[in-house]
């Protein structure tokens, strides 16, 4: 469902907050339940941002860790201790 959205949307995807919506046109189901979110955090910015979603979420990072690598000790053990703590998240709940 989310891989034809993406293919269907990739440059800009659905709009962020729109997967809800637009998953309907792509669910097949008795419409009782429908996916508000896709399973995994990556296909889900990739549906709703497309690929200028994901390359701005690159640079944000990017840049992120850049300021991290010239900053003083506290704030790369913030940076490092949210980025362990997300990969450990992903690990655990099977994310890939």
């Amino acid at each position: 469902m989310t891989w034809q959205m993406i293919k269907d949307h990739p440059l800009s995807g659905v709009g962020f907050g729109g997967y809800w919506i637009a998953i309907t046109t792509y669910h097949h189901g008795s419409g009782e339940m429908t996916p508000q979110q896709a399973h995994n955090d990556y296909l889900e910015l990739l549906a709703s941002g497309g690929l200028i979603g994901v390359a701005i979420g690159f640079v944000v990072l990017h840049c992120l860790f850049q300021r991290a690598k010239y900053s003083s000790a506290p704030t790369r053990r913030i940076v490092n201790c949210f980025v362990h703590r997300g990969a450990r998240q992903h690990i655990r709940c099977g994310d890939s």
